[in-house]
């Protein structure tokens, strides 16, 4: 590990360092820091606000663990063929293949010589208009392999309110 990380989850300040740093050192980051890590912790909670959600909308379950993440794998994979044909077709840029998995730290990751996109499994708790923003920000990659002006102005002529719509995604 080159740097440090500090991450929150449920609510928990989690400092990863490397070996080499002093403790000292740490806390002078964390205290120089503590008005955006007390941020980042509430923003964290507020995430929770999207637990039995099932594309932004309430639903009602008993599944709890492997189950309930099973049921969301199986949703989200059904709903996925329509929202990329979409911009798809709208964008010219075409994916081989679309997967899903768990990711703490992102939304979705494109890996353009492979033509693959994956989406973090998380996604299916948001609304579609969030989960559209992530897979267009992925199928744009394929064409713009960096966050440039020309990366961000391709999607926003597909999407004009992106900006918008992932604020509202990453608050």
């Amino acid at each position: 590990m080159k740097n440090l990380r500090i991450r929150a989850e449920n609510g928990i300040i989690k400092i990863s360092a490397p070996q080499n740093m002093s403790y000292e050192k740490i806390m002078e980051i964390y205290n120089e820091n503590e008005k955006k890590i007390e941020d980042l912790a509430k923003r964290d909670m507020e995430k929770k606000s999207y637990d039995n959600k099932l594309f932004g909308e309430d639903f009602e379950s008993d599944l709890k663990g492997k189950a309930l993440e099973d049921f969301y794998r199986e949703k989200f994979y059904q709903i996925i063929p329509e929202i990329s044909r979409k911009y798809e077709e709208m964008t010219g840029l075409y994916a081989k293949e679309y997967r899903v998995r768990k990711m703490k730290a992102r939304w979705g990751t494109c890996y353009p010589q492979r033509g693959l996109i994956i989406l973090a499994l998380n996604l299916a708790k948001r609304p579609i208009d969030e989960i559209e923003s992530v897979v267009l920000h992925e199928i744009i990659h394929l064409k713009y392999k960096n966050h440039s002006k020309d990366f961000y102005r391709e999607i926003e002529k597909y999407m004009p309110n992106y900006f918008e719509i992932h604020k509202r995604l990453n608050s």
